[in-house]
Parts: structure tokens; sequence; C-alpha cells
């Protein structure tokens, strides 16, 4: 201590702390530190069927898949390579809400859709947090940022315009 009556010291795995003067018992600290999350809160599965939709990126390196109701992406893998391991299919998405027709940007790097998790279909886009190369099947964590918000009419089948500027989508029935 600053004052000199404490001194501390390392045993084993503890921490202990005894008075300078003898006078007491040495005592040990009790010192709690949160563990590390060891892996990143990300689902890895293997989707082998029933997707509702199926979109190639706009390079053919990987594809964005709706599975019930939710948005995966994986890479596309030649089929000599396909035998050696499958790869992983990585969950963009798990709302409450149904997500559906999924189309890429036209740079790659993000995904953009339609979900119902408001009661309504709004669009929304997904972008992986930390990776700008436009590889989204080795993200562990997306950004999703909501694109519209009408709340008496759904909004679905975002398009964008080849340059990613702008947005065209289907309002209504």
């Amino acid at each position: 201590s600053l004052d000199g009556r404490l001194a501390a010291y390392e045993l084993w795995d503890a921490v202990w702390i005894v008075a300078t003067d003898g006078g007491a018992a040495p005592r040990k600290l009790d010192i709690e530190v949160p563990g590390d999350l060891v892996d990143a809160a990300v689902e890895r599965v293997t989707v082998r069927a029933d997707a509702e939709r199926v979109v190639p990126s706009p390079d053919g390196s990987q594809v964005a898949l709706v599975v019930k109701g939710d948005v995966y992406v994986v890479q596309r893998r030649a089929k000599d390579l396909a035998s050696v391991a499958d790869a992983p299919t990585v969950r963009v998405t798990e709302t409450v809400g149904r997500e559906r027709d999924v189309v890429w940007s036209p740079d790659g790097k993000r995904l953009l859709y339609a979900s119902d998790r408001s009661g309504r279909f709004d669009l929304f886009a997904a972008s992986a947090i930390g990776r700008d190369d436009g590889k989204l099947y080795r993200a562990d964590v997306f950004a999703e940022a909501p694109l519209t918000a009408t709340a008496d009419l759904d909004e679905r089948a975002p398009r964008p315009s080849p340059d990613g500027e702008r947005l065209a989508w289907v309002r209504g029935k």
C-alpha cells in the first residue's frame, strides 16, 4: 500500500495481502475478471435444401440464400473442390420476421432484402462489420440498416442501379 501498512504478493494462482507489522494473517484477495468471448456470436451451418431464393454475387464467388425466412451466404466452390470440404454457410439475419427477395449490391459488399419483422415488409441492407473486401462468407458479424419504413404498405423486391447509387422496389401489392 502507499502508506506501507500492507504488502501484496502472488502465490500460485492468487494474490494475497498481509499487514507489514505481522499483526494479521494473510488474506486472499477476491478478483473477478470477466471472460473473453472465445468465439464470435455467429452461427455457421451447412444448408443443403429448402432454399427459397439463391442469388450469386456479382463476381460469382459467393451465393446468398434465403432459407426458412433467414438470409445466408456461402462461398461458391468449384465442383472438384466441393468433395474436399463443404464451404461454411454463414447466417446473415436471424429475426422474428421473414426475409425475402435478397439481391446483391453491384459492388458485392452488401445484401439488400425485404423483411416483415415490423409487421409489414420493409427493405434492409446488411454488410459485414470489419470487412471491406466483399467476402461476406468470411464475416463474423453483420450490420443491418433499414432502407425503408412505410407503415401502411409493403415494400419488397429491391433492385439496385448498376452504379449502386439508386434503388428501385415494389411498393404495395
